[in-house]
């Protein structure tokens, strides 16, 4: 199984639609598969963001300074975005 990540210019809501197109470009840079064929051109594929939306806010749990380092520890178990 392999992915291909797009990273937006924005945030997608929950629920929200977005069109993605994708054109074969010539020479080498081209999405494969494993035994080497090529993906397909996409126009306007619709993809809808179906996961589920983040309320919880993080929670700082612990901060400590090691040197110039300050380490702040959150209790949200998910990423925090920067």
């Amino acid at each position: 199984t392999k992915t291909v990540t797009l990273h937006l210019d924005r945030d997608v809501d929950s629920g929200e639609a977005v069109n993605v197109s994708y054109t074969k470009p010539a020479g080498d840079n081209v999405l494969q598969d494993a035994a080497g064929n090529d993906a397909g051109n996409l126009t306007k594929q619709v993809v809808t963001n179906n996961s589920a939306a983040d309320h919880t806010d993080p929670v700082l749990g612990t901060a400590t300074v090691s040197g110039h380092d300050l380490v702040l520890i959150y209790t949200e178990a998910s990423s925090l975005g920067l």
